[in-house]
């Protein structure tokens, strides 16, 4: 099992999500939100990824709750909180 900052070090793993899912999977240095996406909250989001639609998943920085929002302006809560993302 890989954690968030694991696979963002794994090339392989990065390859894989890209590859199989579409998801693209940001280095640290990528983290700032896109021009396009503008958060009114209490809590410091993080992005950490993207996928082919454009979409953008961000991981709270002290909750660890994941929200994906979408191009288009539709928001949601994708997971409680991401510990391990496990590549098969």
């Amino acid at each position: 099992m890989l954690t968030i900052h694991q696979i963002r070090k794994n090339s392989h793993a990065v390859q894989l999500l890209g590859e199989y899912f579409d998801f693209e999977v940001w280095s640290e240095s990528e983290i700032d939100l896109p021009d396009w996406l503008n958060l009114s909250t209490k809590e410091k989001f993080i992005p950490f990824a993207s996928e082919g639609a454009g979409g953008v998943f961000l991981v709270g920085n002290s909750t660890q709750r994941v929200m994906y929002v979408t191009s288009e302006g539709s928001a949601g809560w994708t997971a409680e909180y991401v510990v391990r993302v496990r590549l098969v």
